[in-house]
């Protein structure tokens, strides 16, 4: 049975979300902190979590980053504020998903199977390294390595869009393709795609030139040195085994 840890500060809102969920045939463990989710997590480790932005003494946004610090495990954020900018906030910190409250139990359940068969995929697809050109991407890790022995650790958004355009060098990558691979159905705002390719540029190669081209209003490309001529299929609605 799939398990679900609900973080959240409001008794009641986490009794009718955990009634939702165990109506739908989840099993479901509840958390009104960030210390007793930091127990479930350690003893018995959920497969997905929703996560309340808003929590005493430390905020949704610092648990995740520190789940993400250890786990891999799917994130929703919960939230009741309507600004948009806590979605940003939220993927940021390694959300995979956002909701607001109140929500339709139809819809949370929905973008809850959603990205559980996203991070089912991602279990299935191979754990292989993948290298181009001096850099070597690990999945496991979520390292990307260079020649030089320089390594650093990516979240997991940052890695699946590296990833993802490293596997498919030399072709030209949608936006809309992109953010589908990435977040799914639900993706949408192409100025947070902007923001995650810039700081991925700035991370990997500060202060020289960054082999993911931008093909203005039509996607992104992975041009590693010495890669030869580049294809010029455009990857749109599907990528086989995604």
């Amino acid at each position: 049975m799939t398990h679900i840890l609900v973080i959240d500060d409001d008794w009641l809102s986490v009794k009718m979300t955990a009634f939702i969920l165990n109506d739908a045939g989840y099993r479901v463990s509840k958390a009104f902190d960030p210390r007793n989710a930091l127990k479930v997590l350690e003893h018995d480790p959920p497969n997905l979590i929703l996560l309340d932005i808003g929590l005493p003494a430390r905020t949704g946004f610092a648990l995740c980053r520190q789940i993400r610090s250890a786990s891999d495990v799917p994130i929703i954020f919960l939230s009741g504020s309507r600004d948009p900018a806590d979605r940003v906030k939220a993927l940021e910190a390694g959300g995979d998903d956002c909701i607001g409250k109140p929500f339709e139990p139809a819809e949370l359940l929905a973008r809850m199977v959603a990205v559980l068969r996203r991070a089912d995929r991602t279990q299935r697809t191979s754990r292989a390294k993948l290298t181009i050109g001096d850099l070597s991407l690990d999945p496991v890790g979520r390292l990307a390595s260079f020649a030089n022995g320089r390594e650093i650790e990516l979240t997991p958004i940052e890695f699946q869009i590296v990833h993802t355009l490293a596997r498919q060098a030399g072709q030209l990558v949608s936006d809309a393709a992109l953010m589908r691979l990435v977040w799914g159905a639900q993706a949408r705002g192409r100025n947070l795609l902007t923001v995650y390719i810039y700081r991925l540029r700035a991370k990997l190669w500060p202060g020289s030139e960054s082999p993911i081209a931008t093909l203005r209003g039509q996607g992104y490309m992975f041009m590693p040195a010495g890669a030869g001529r580049v294809r010029e299929r455009v990857v749109g609605e599907a990528v086989p085994g995604m």
